[in-house]
């Protein structure tokens, strides 16, 4: 293209020849594609004004009329003015133009014709009226807008004639391949400052009709640039664009990576989503197929790497100030022959199925995909089957069904959200400069009212999920808004309700986006920013901070000491492993023993383990156990139990070095007192006549930790109480043997 700009002379057009309009300081186009506006509009008049200077509608033909010419767009339209409006409804005659020079460009000028301003000379300008750009015709010569006139050759294509001008950024090369066939565009922008437009037209590609097509392997120096494909399908020498908010898969742009928060299936992007070595070909742009019916032949295609911008030629971001590129090169569409299309669409199906099947992992667990297709397994094994069935005479339309059908199972799987009663790990993706972390048990010594990320996956990064809130298994603290930041506030009688979903990033497939309410009330998504404590945006966006994976604990670590002993409580049944035995605690009204050895424990009953010293994993099972006896309860989170005047409560401890069940408090009038995480104790309400513990076949005492209280009651050695103390006998008061003399 060529900028027609002679400074002190009248623009001079040529017959037969093409022209671009623009506004130079905008930099968007006269565009006349909304014809069908009525003159008069609400808006005064139709949008001709566009950022995208690929359609035909932005194509001017320039007739001599007068001291001027009249521009009648390639599409058939003719620019005609109102009483202060520019419109193009009219394919027989337009309004009559001149072309004022200027220093930059020119100003656009006409004797009106409209009754209020009737034979004054008026100029074109330019306002954006709610939010959309529209030129008037009804401006004072100060008030004109500069417009640059391009020639746009009828056998050419549009393209930056610049050069880069960074020397930090540019395309080597990049790979596209149909599956079968593969063509790698390479030594495109070789030096620094290169030109952005390189023609790689001799390159080609050689497909089929109906095939589908993935760009791949950019080899980008820099990042934070997008990606953007087109394909001139109706050889005019544009690449067309369907204008709306976030451009189409429908026209001539086939394929792009971001544009506006999203890529060209409309699936949510994040500006890093960026092509380049720093990024890799994770981002790379959705695969887009061929019309089935496009004719066969030759066919120029455009790689463009822009900023968030769809014009295949300049566009608003300044490509070339960017670092960007524009690359031509040339796919050749053969024919396809009988059932050939439907049967390379098939392939393509159950290739990505089985891509996906290898790739993710698939169950019920958090972290897992399934699908919502009952026997999917089957089904899809029967059409791997049916695919060496297929021969030249199978109709398209049979095999199409089949590929239908793995397409929905395909798009049956999604990834498993955390349930009430699940165990599981947070892992961070990705922090802004560190590896992969997990979500700890406390807050971080660098940000203390924030939660701490950590380097190992142990007991202190098991969390449980009550079905809104998050329990740090370790240390029993819910996960609560400490400002609008996940962190820990000490004991808590509930957390911050946190909720899960899949991760906006769809190359992430297994990680989640995790959100909770802040301080405002707004909603906030959890966010690592430095990698080690936990951070919030206000927005979710596709980097890796935002991204976590949930990993499934299937396994509880509890210690046992030197004492032998330790207390347990869960909401899931656990298997024990070798070495260790469970106990409950029955009683009935005078007498509370332990039960003989279990080696499964039901959900949510309280029990005593007996073993070896050493931390032993209790395995999460499903087996069918009847529910026991059991007098034992507990609590998952870290919690304050209020006390009930009379009732008794008991739990594990060691006075003296002796293992018991005893009073949990020192303080005899004490009316309250917390029970650990995951840990069992014994509540005896004011109405049991219970007065004894017997353990291991023998009675002992009940005994109590406080050991000042002088009306603390007194047991016999047999364990049984005794009202009246016996001048020699010996007893037992606040856990310590005494001789009455």
């Amino acid at each position: 293209m060529s900028l027609l700009i002679s400074v002190g002379a009248m623009a001079q057009f040529e017959s037969g020849k093409y022209y671009r309009i623009k506004d130079i300081a905008s930099r968007n186009y006269l565009n006349a594609a909304d014809n069908n506006t009525h003159a008069t509009g609400p808006k005064g008049g139709v949008n001709v004004i566009a950022l995208d200077a690929s359609s035909n509608d932005m194509v001017f033909t320039a007739e001599a009329s007068g001291d001027g010419y009249k521009l009648k767009t390639k599409t058939g339209y003719y620019l005609n003015g109102h009483e202060w409006n520019v419109d193009a409804n009219s394919t027989t005659d337009g309004m009559e133009l001149l072309f004022e020079p200027v220093t930059d460009g020119y100003k656009i000028k006409w004797i009106s014709t409209a009754s209020k301003y009737l034979g004054q000379t008026k100029y074109f300008k330019v306002e954006s009226v709610d939010g959309i750009i529209y030129p008037f015709c009804d401006a004072s010569s100060d008030n004109a807008a500069t417009w640059a006139i391009e020639e746009v050759n009828a056998d050419a294509y549009a393209y930056n004639t610049g050069n880069i001008n960074r020397g930090d950024r540019g395309l080597t090369s990049f790979t596209i391949t149909d599956g079968e066939n593969s063509l790698t565009v390479s030594d495109i922008q070789t030096s620094a400052q290169a030109p952005v437009y390189v023609n790689k037209t001799a390159q080609k590609l050689i497909t089929k009709q109906g095939a589908t097509l993935k760009f791949s392997a950019f080899n980008y120096t820099g990042s934070w640039m997008h990606a953007y494909a087109y394909i001139d399908y109706n050889k005019d020498y544009v690449f067309y664009l369907t204008d709306n908010n976030r451009g189409t898969k429908e026209g001539e742009i086939v394929s792009y990576n971001y544009y506006n928060g999203n890529d060209i299936t409309g699936t949510p992007a994040n500006q890093g989503s960026a092509i380049g070595n720093t990024y890799g070909e994770s981002k790379a742009m959705p695969a887009f197929t061929l019309p089935r019916n496009l004719p066969a032949g030759e066919y120029r295609v455009r790689i463009k790497i822009d900023w968030n911008n769809l014009d295949a030629d300049y566009g608003a971001s300044d490509i070339a100030a960017n670092g960007g590129c524009q690359c031509d090169f040339t796919i050749v569409v053969e024919e396809a022959v009988g059932n050939e299309i439907a049967w390379g669409a098939l392939n393509n199906a159950v290739d990505e199925a089985f891509a996906l099947f290898n790739a993710v992992k698939i169950g019920t667990a958090v972290g897992s995909y399934s699908s919502s297709i009952n026997g999917y397994e089957k089904e899809f094994n029967d059409i791997v089957s049916y695919k060496s069935s297929i021969t030249e005479a199978t109709p398209s339309d049979e095999i199409d069904s089949y590929t239908a059908r793995v397409r929905e199972i395909i798009a049956s799987f999604s990834l498993n959200m955390p349930k009430a009663g699940d165990y599981f790990r947070i892992k961070a993706i990705e922090g802004w400069n560190d590896d992969a972390r997990y979500l700890g048990a406390k807050n971080s010594t660098e940000n203390t009212s924030r939660a701490e990320f950590v380097a190992e996956a142990d007991n202190n990064t098991i969390f449980y999920f009550d079905g809104e809130n998050l329990v740090s298994y370790a240390s029993g603290h819910y996960l609560v808004n400490n400002s609008s930041f996940l962190g820990y506030n000490g004991v808590q009688t509930n957390g911050t309700k946190v909720e899960f979903r899949t991760s906006n990033n769809t190359s992430n497939r297994h990680a989640y986006n995790i959100s909770f309410k802040g301080n405002d009330n707004a909603t906030r998504w959890l966010y690592t920013d430095t990698g080690n404590f936990t951070d919030a945006g206000s927005s979710c966006g596709t980097e890796g901070g935002y991204n976590f994976n949930l990993e499934p604990v299937t396994e509880l670590p509890v210690t046992i000491t030197s004492a032998g002993y330790a207390s347990f409580y869960a909401p899931v049944q656990v298997t024990l492993p070798e070495g260790v035995t469970a106990h409950t605690v029955t009683e009935n009204g005078e007498w509370a023993k332990l039960s003989d050895a279990i080696t499964i424990v039901p959900a949510k009953n309280g029990v005593i383990l007996a073993g070896g010293e050493g931390t032993y994993n209790l395995e999460i099972s499903n087996e069918d156990v009847e529910n026991l006896a059991n007098a034992l309860s507990g609590t998952i989170a870290k919690t304050l139990v209020t006390k009930t005047d009379g009732d008794a409560y008991y739990m594990l401890g060691m006075v003296e070095g002796v293992v018991g069940l005893y009073n949990p408090v020192n303080d005899a009038n004490a009316t309250e007192f917390y029970n650990a995480s995951h840990k069992a104790y014994w509540h005896i309400p004011a109405v049991s006549q219970t007065i004894g513990f017997r353990f291991g076949g023998e009675t002992t005492a009940i005994d109590a930790v406080e050991v000042e209280n002088a009306n603390a009651p007194i047991y016999d050695l047999s364990g049984r109480r005794v009202l009246n103390a016996v001048k020699g006998g010996i007893y037992i008061q606040n856990g310590k043997k005494f001789i009455v003399k």
